[in-house]
């Protein structure tokens, strides 16, 4: 069988009181110090019976995993050590949350491994990118986020079909002739605002016009403050009767924050991989392939995946 390894860590200490829960981190529970023995899985997938997905956590909170990204980057090397030594294969690796983020977006894991390393950013684009295509929209659609690699892609994939842009970077609106501005002055006007930054919010929420929604892929969110907008989740989608959870596998996508019903697109980022047979990963480092966006949408499709909208704040 085929299988897969995807990264994660806790967000919060809360979570982080979950995973040793759920692994049996006695010693953890009562003196709070976490170490590289605190890495284990914490649940298992099946597509059909052709391919697994191992989820594995390391013990890093986020501010831990942007202070000290070496040490992160070792545990998420060892967690794969760990991975074969208990499962015997593993033909590609995924990375959740700041997983995808440290050290270099995955660029550094993948010189330590053989295998394909995969960041999940194209099967976020996709999502956001899918969407945006099923919705009427005719007015400039504003981009928060627009140099994150989610949004330089997501930009050249609407680009291509025409949409009017505002986006937040002169970088970004420059090559195409955007229009761009502060997140405050961008977001004027615009009935649909797409957060793809990485570093959480940047607009409040009163500079959003009251017909405008927001389908947002940023962790912490994009909009802080107050919100009377609808405000959706975009990178969850919805799961085929093939997509086998096991006992552990729904409690983690509620954990996750996406519902009992939902998957993360991210996780499915490298099942993908594993589908079509990659030799590379679908994202990896600052920059992704339009192609490779595309490519995920097509084949999470044939699996059965489709992306779901999920409602976050509603005002």
């Amino acid at each position: 069988m085929k299988r897969f390894l995807f990264l994660v860590h806790p967000l919060s200490n809360p979570h982080r009181t979950i995973m040793a829960l759920r692994c049996r981190f006695w010693k953890s529970l009562v003196t709070e110090e976490y170490t590289q023995t605190e890495i284990s899985t914490l649940c298992r997938f099946r597509w059909k019976d052709k391919i697994e997905g191992v989820v594995m956590s390391i013990p890093f909170l986020p501010d831990e995993m942007i202070d000290d990204q070496e040490r992160a980057l070792s545990l998420l090397h060892r967690a794969y050590r760990l991975a074969l030594a208990e499962y015997g294969n593993i033909d590609a690796v995924g990375l959740g949350s700041l997983c995808s983020v440290v050290a270099s977006r995955g660029v550094e894991l993948q010189k330590m491994i053989p295998v394909p390393v995969t960041t999940g950013n194209a099967a976020t684009a996709w999502c956001l990118y899918a969407h945006i295509q099923n919705r009427s929209v005719t007015e400039p659609i504003a981009v928060l986020g627009s140099l994150s690699p989610v949004g330089q892609v997501l930009c050249r994939l609407l680009n291509q079909n025409g949409y009017d842009l505002r986006v937040d970077k002169k970088r970004a609106a420059k090559k195409y002739g955007w229009s761009y501005g502060a997140a405050e002055e961008i977001v004027r006007g615009a009935s649909l605002v797409v957060g793809c930054g990485p570093t959480g919010p940047v607009v409040d929420g009163s500079a959003l016009e009251p017909n405008a929604e927001v389908i947002d892929v940023a962790l912490p969110g994009s909009i802080r403050g107050s919100v009377h907008n609808m405000v959706y989740q975009g990178e969850g989608m919805s799961m085929p009767s093939s997509w086998k959870r096991g006992f552990w596998g729904p409690l983690y996508h509620m954990v996750s924050g996406y519902g009992w019903n939902t998957v993360l697109a991210c996780l499915i980022e490298p099942l993908i991989v594993v589908s079509l047979n990659r030799k590379e990963g679908l994202a990896l480092g600052s920059r992704i392939d339009p192609q490779a966006v595309l490519d995920f949408g097509s084949e999470a499709d044939r699996l059965g995946f489709t992306p779901k909208l999920i409602i976050h704040r509603m005002g």
